[in-house]
C-alpha cells in the first residue's frame, strides 16, 4: 500500500514540477498560492525533472507506474460498476 501511496504522490509530484518547468517556459507566472517565487520553483523543476525522467525510465520506476494505473483503472471500473 505505501508503494502504491508513493507512487500516486510520485505522480502528482512529477505532473507539478512538469507544468512549473513548461510555464517557465512560456514566463506565465502562477505560484498556485504557494507563495514560492517563480525562480525558486523554476530551479526545483530543473533539479527534479531529469531524476523524475531517470526513474520512469528504471524496470522499477516503469513496473510501479504501471501497478499504479492498473489499480486507477481498477478504481474507475468499480466506481461506474457501485
Amino acid at each position: 500500500m505505501t508503494a502504491i501511496c508513493g507512487g500516486f504522490l510520485f505522480v502528482r509530484i512529477c505532473k507539478f514540477v512538469m507544468e512549473v518547468h513548461y510555464l517557465a517556459k512560456r514566463k506565465k507566472v502562477n505560484d498556485y498560492g504557494t507563495g514560492i517565487p517563480q525562480h525558486e520553483m523554476e530551479a526545483l523543476a530543473r533539479v527534479l525533472l531529469p531524476e523524475i525522467e531517470k526513474f520512469y525510465a528504471s524496470e522499477e520506476g516503469q513496473r510501479q507506474f504501471a501497478q499504479w494505473k492498473e489499480e486507477q483503472q481498477l478504481k474507475q471500473h468499480m466506481a461506474k460498476a457501485g
